[in-house]
């Protein structure tokens, strides 16, 4: 997907692929183990991309980046 359609607060990095991945994952109420079993990587990698989405998003929360990914029509 081409990241130039969604809206980041200024001066944040764009959201990477897998990044995107693991916000989609999250939007489908997946949990941070069944998204790491989905995508095969640890669940602290999983950790690490909701992280870093919460600060390129500027959110604080799971609601935040719902918020964010429906402001973006991200599904």
């Amino acid at each position: 997907m081409n990241n130039g359609s969604i809206v980041f607060p200024t001066g944040n990095k764009p959201i990477s692929e897998r990044e995107l991945e693991v916000l989609r994952l999250l939007l489908q109420e997946k949990t941070t183990l069944e998204i790491a079993e989905s995508l095969q990587i640890s669940h602290h990698t999983v950790e690490t991309y909701r992280k870093n989405l919460l600060k390129k998003t500027n959110t604080r929360s799971i609601v935040g980046l719902v918020t964010f990914a429906l402001r973006n029509k991200i599904s």
